[in-house]
C-alpha cells in the first residue's frame, strides 16, 4: 500500500515552486510515457481556466484549440449537453436556450475537428446548473428579473461522474485514439446560489467535482488522465506567496506566472518536446 505524508517544511522552503510541485503534488499523475509531441493537436474546453491553459500552451508553440462559451457552460452536465449535440444525439437537454448557445455551425465545427485531434484537456469548474422545471438551462443571466422562475441545483459527485463518463464515451466514439486529461479549475466561484457564504459554496462545489473526477479516473485508467492544477493552486498554493491577483489585483485571477509553471510542467511530462 502506498504511504505518504503531508509536506513538513517551513513556508520559506517552498520558494522553489516547480521543485515543490514535482515533489509534493505530481507523484501518481505522471504518465508512463509522453502522450503528445510538438506536432500534436490539443483542445482545451470547459471552464474559464481552460482558456488560460489554451493561451499558455499556444504561447509555448503548440497547436491548441479552444471555443469560448459563457461561464454557465463549465459544469459536467452543461458540457454533456454540448457534446451530445456534437455527437448527433438529442435525447438529453433539448430546449431553445441550447439551440441559441450551441449553434448548428459551432456543433459542426467541433464534430469535424475532434477526430483529427490528439489530446483533449477538459477543465470542470462548477458542480451545479440552472433548471427550468426539469429541464437544464446552462445559459441564463442570474441578474435578470425573472430569476425566480429558475432553480439552481447542486449535483452530487455521482451525478457529475455520470455526466463526465458520458462526455468521455462520446469523445472516444468520435476519436478512438484521442487521449483525455481531466482537470479541476482552481478559479473560485464568481457567485453562489443557495449558500450564504460563496467561500463555503466554492469548497463544496470543488470538493464534489474532485470526488467525481477521482471515480471517473479509476474506471478509465488506461485512456483518461488527471492533471492536478487545482491542488497546485489551492492546496500547495496556501504555502506559497500570493497566487491570486498578483497581475491585476483581482482575487479570483490566478497569477500568470503560476499558470505558466503549471503548463510548463504538464508539457514536461506529457510531451516528448517539453518547454525548457
Amino acid at each position: 500500500m502506498i504511504h505518504s505524508t503531508y509536506p513538513r517544511k517551513h513556508p520559506d522552503d517552498f520558494i522553489e515552486i516547480e521543485d515543490s510541485i514535482e515533489t509534493f503534488v505530481l507523484p501518481g499523475f505522471i504518465p508512463p510515457k509522453p502522450l503528445i509531441g510538438k506536432q500534436s493537436i490539443i483542445r482545451t474546453q470547459g471552464s474559464c481556466f481552460a482558456e488560460n491553459i489554451h493561451n499558455e500552451i499556444q504561447r509555448m508553440g503548440y497547436d491548441s484549440r479552444f471555443f469560448s462559451f459563457p461561464e454557465a457552460v463549465n459544469s459536467p452536465i452543461a458540457n454533456r449537453v454540448l457534446f451530445e449535440r456534437v455527437s448527433g444525439q438529442s435525447s438529453f437537454g433539448n430546449c431553445d436556450e441550447h439551440e441559441n448557445l450551441f449553434s448548428a455551425d459551432l456543433v459542426s465545427q467541433i464534430s469535424s475537428m475532434i477526430p483529427r485531434e490528439d489530446l483533449f484537456i477538459f477543465t470542470v469548474g462548477l458542480s451545479g446548473c440552472w433548471y427550468d422545471a426539469d429541464q437544464i438551462v446552462p445559459i441564463i443571466n442570474p441578474d435578470i428579473k425573472k430569476i425566480s422562475q429558475y432553480k439552481f441545483k447542486w449535483l452530487t459527485a455521482e451525478e457529475n461522474s455520470t455526466h463526465l463518463d458520458s462526455i468521455i464515451q462520446i469523445l472516444k466514439n468520435l476519436n478512438p485514439k484521442i487521449k483525455i486529461v481531466l482537470t479541476l479549475s482552481p478559479v473560485p466561484l464568481n457567485r453562489a446560489f443557495g449558500f450564504e457564504s460563496p467561500v463555503v459554496a466554492d469548497c463544496i462545489s470543488k470538493s464534489t467535482l474532485r470526488v467525481a473526477i477521482n471515480e471517473v479516473i479509476k474506471k478509465n485508467d488506461s485512456c483518461v488522465y488527471y492533471w492536478p492544477s487545482f491542488e497546485i493552486v489551492r492546496w500547495l498554493g496556501s504555502h506559497l506567496q500570493p497566487v491570486f491577483g498578483t497581475d491585476d489585483g483581482l482575487s479570483r485571477h490566478i497569477s500568470e506566472n503560476l499558470v505558466t509553471i503549471i503548463v510548463k510542467l504538464f508539457l514536461k511530462y506529457f510531451s516528448n518536446s517539453p518547454v525548457k
